[in-house]
């Protein structure tokens, strides 16, 4: 008799977790590439306002995200009943 396989997919409350949790380890990368994107391009003084103006945005938009992920993964650490690990992967 063949021993039994394993599930081809994960349990629905393990996929979220781990997708939320790489979307907030991600977060700091996007940060990073979005906060030097301005700086492949020839400004002239006149855009100084504009870049400003974009770096803020870019700036509250992280902070709405990660709160928003934070948020997501606190409700699906509450449905699966688990705490948050210490690893050091």
């Amino acid at each position: 008799m063949a021993p039994a396989k394993a599930p081809l997919f994960l349990a629905r409350r393990s996929y979220r977790l781990r997708r939320v949790m790489d979307a907030l380890r991600l977060l700091p990368l996007l940060g990073l590439v979005l906060f030097v994107l301005p700086g492949f391009f020839v400004l002239r003084p006149a855009h100084v306002a504009v870049l400003g103006l974009y770096l803020f945005a870019v700036w509250a938009g992280l902070i709405v995200v990660t709160a928003i992920l934070s948020r997501r993964l606190e409700h699906v650490l509450a449905e699966a009943g688990t705490q948050p690990e210490d690893r050091d992967d």
